[in-house]
C-alpha cells in the first residue's frame, strides 16, 4: 500500500498548496514513535478518510477493527466523509465500504494501469478527492447548534446541518450533500458550453442546457425526500443524462467516457462539436472542451455513488436511518389518528355517541382492571396527535423503545379487549354492527403497524442489571 501512497501524493500537492489541508498517513510515523498512538491522535482529528483498498487493506485485523471500525462511527456520529480508491481487485462489495463513494471505477483499479494511462488516472482521483475535501470543508460551515428538528444532532456531537431537509439522515444525507456539491459545481459548467461548430444551432443547445438542469434540480429534490427517495426517479433522472445503458443495477455497465455518453448529455456534445479534442483549435475551445468532460465526470461520479448507495436509503434497507424510521412513524401516527376517527364516526352512526361511550365500561376477560370505552379512545388520541409526536421530535431511539414502543403495545392489547370484552352481551346493540367491527378491526391493524415500524427500530433498553455492572 505505500507504494500507493508515493504514487499518488505527487498529485495531492494543490490541497496543501491551495486547501491548507495536510493530507498524512503511517508512513509518516517517526521512528522510534509510539505508532499506535499516532495513528490514535490522527484517527481523532481526520475529517476526510481517503482509504487505499485492496484485498490486503480488507484482510487487515489491525484496519478492520481500528481504523476501519473508527471511521464508520466517526461518519455516523460525527459527518466523517469516507472515500475510498481501489488499488487492486477486492471483494469490496461484500465489505462496509459499499456504501461510501469511491474516487475511481472499482471495476478498474489502479493496478490495472499503467505509464501514462496510470497517471492519467491519478489525475482523476486527485480530483475527486480535492473536490471531496472541498465539498466537507464547506459541510463544516454550515453546521450549526442543535434546533428542535428531528434532524438536529447531540450538541457534544457538532449540532445539527442547516442545508439538510427534516429527516434526511445517514446514507441518504450523505449522498445528498454530495450531490447538491456536485450540481452546484456543475451548473456553472454547464452555462460555459457552447458549440465549437460556427454552423450550431444556438437555440437547440440552449434547450437541451435548460434539459440537462431541470433533470440535476429534479434529482436534488428526489435526494431530498423524507423517507429516502423513488429509486425509479432517481434512475430515471440519470438514464435521461446519460442514456438507457445508465439504467443496469450493476455498475460495470456505466459508460463514463465523455466521448461515448449519451443521454442529454450525449445529445449535448454532439450539438456543441464536442465529441473529441480535435475539434478544438484556440485556448477558447479547449476550455469549453475540458469543462464539458468535467462536467461529466461529476454526474458520472454520481451515478457511481448512487449504484453503491441505493440499498442503504429508505425503509427497505437492512439498517434503515433513524430519521428514515423516525419519518414513517410520523405517518404512521397519522394514519392512526384517521382510523381513530372512522370508528368514532362509526360509533357515532350507531347511537354511541361520546356521552354513552364515557360511562360505556369495558370488562377484561382476563382479570385486568375495567376501563370506559372513551378512556381508552382518548388515550390513543392523545398518543397519535401529542404524546407520540413529541418523543419522536426528541429523535432518540432509546425514547422510542422505552417510551413510545410500550405505549403503542399496551394500546393494542386495550384495543383486542374493547374489540370482545367479556361484558359484550351486556354492551348496546349498536358495538356490534359491521360498521364498528369493522373500524375496530381497521385501527387494531393501523396500531399494531406502528409497534412494527417501532420494533424495527432495533436497539433495546440495557437493563437496570447490566447499567449497573461495573465494568470489574
Amino acid at each position: 500500500m505505500t507504494l500507493a501512497v508515493e504514487k499518488l501524493r505527487p498529485f495531492l500537492k494543490t490541497l496543501e498548496r491551495n486547501c491548507g489541508i495536510k493530507p498524512w498517513d503511517d508512513t509518516q510515523i517517526k521512528p522510534g514513535s509510539k505508532w499506535k498512538d499516532e495513528i490514535k491522535r490522527a484517527l481523532e482529528q481526520t475529517k476526510v478518510a481517503v482509504l487505499l483498498v485492496s484485498q490486503a487493506f480488507l484482510a487487515s485485523e489491525f484496519i478492520t477493527d481500528e481504523e476501519l471500525t473508527h471511521f464508520l462511527k466517526a461518519s455516523e456520529e460525527d459527518g466523517l466523509t469516507i472515500l475510498w480508491v481501489a488499488v487492486s481487485p477486492s471483494t469490496w462489495q461484500q465489505s462496509p465500504i459499499a456504501q461510501f463513494q469511491a474516487a475511481n471505477d472499482p471495476q478498474r483499479p489502479l493496478d490495472s494501469f499503467s505509464g501514462s494511462r496510470l497517471r492519467s488516472e491519478l489525475v482523476k482521483v486527485a480530483q475527486q478527492i480535492l473536490r471531496t475535501v472541498e465539498g466537507a470543508a464547506a459541510a463544516m460551515r454550515n453546521v450549526l447548534p442543535p434546533t428542535s428538528s428531528v434532524n438536529n444532532a447531540n450538541p457534544r456531537r457538532g449540532g445539527a446541518r442547516s442545508d439538510l431537509p427534516p429527516f434526511v439522515t445517514g446514507a441518504q444525507a450523505s449522498f445528498y450533500v454530495r450531490a447538491k456539491t456536485a450540481v452546484r459545481e456543475s451548473l456553472p459548467l454547464l452555462q460555459t458550453l457552447v458549440s465549437l461548430d460556427p454552423q450550431g444551432d444556438k437555440q437547440d443547445i440552449a434547450t437541451a442546457k435548460q434539459a440537462i438542469e431541470q433533470e440535476l434540480n429534479k434529482l436534488i429534490e428526489e435526494l431530498g425526500k423524507a423517507g429516502g427517495p423513488s429509486e425509479s426517479v432517481v434512475d430515471h433522472c440519470f438514464t435521461s443524462l446519460l442514456g438507457p445503458e445508465q439504467s443496469a443495477t450493476g455498475p460495470t455497465e456505466i459508460e463514463s467516457n465523455p466521448e461515448r455518453v449519451s443521454g442529454t448529455l450525449g445529445l449535448l456534445r454532439d450539438m456543441c462539436s464536442l465529441d473529441s479534442d480535435s475539434c478544438v483549435n484556440t485556448i477558447d475551445d479547449e476550455n469549453v472542451y475540458t469543462n464539458f468532460r468535467i462536467l461529466v465526470d461529476y454526474i458520472t461520479s454520481l451515478y457511481w455513488s448512487w449504484t453503491n448507495n441505493r440499498s442503504f436509503m429508505g425503509l427497505k434497507a437492512s439498517s434503515p436511518s433513524l430519521g428514515t424510521q423516525l419519518y414513517f412513524l410520523s405517518l404512521q401516527l397519522s394514519t392512526v389518528s384517521e382510523a381513530l376517527q372512522i370508528l368514532t364516526s362509526a360509533l357515532d352512526t350507531a347511537a354511541i355517541g361520546p356521552a354513552k361511550r364515557r360511562t360505556l365500561m369495558l370488562a377484561s376477560a382476563t382479570g385486568d382492571a375495567p376501563i370506559f370505552l372513551e378512556d381508552l379512545l382518548s388515550r390513543v388520541r392523545t398518543f397519535a396527535t401529542v404524546e407520540g409526536p413529541r418523543l419522536l421530535s426528541a429523535g432518540n431511539r432509546y425514547a422510542l423503545t422505552s417510551s413510545f414502543l410500550p405505549e403503542a403495545a399496551d394500546l393494542v392489547r386495550s384495543l383486542e379487549m374493547a374489540q370482545s370484552p367479556a361484558n359484550k352481551h351486556a354492551l348496546p346493540a349498536g358495538y356490534e354492527t359491521r360498521s364498528v367491527q369493522f373500524a375496530f378491526d381497521d385501527l387494531h391493524d393501523e396500531l399494531n403497524e406502528l409497534v412494527h415500524l417501532c420494533v424495527m427500530v432495533g436497539r433495546s433498553v440495557p437493563s437496570a442489571e447490566s447499567s449497573a455492572e461495573s465494568p470489574g
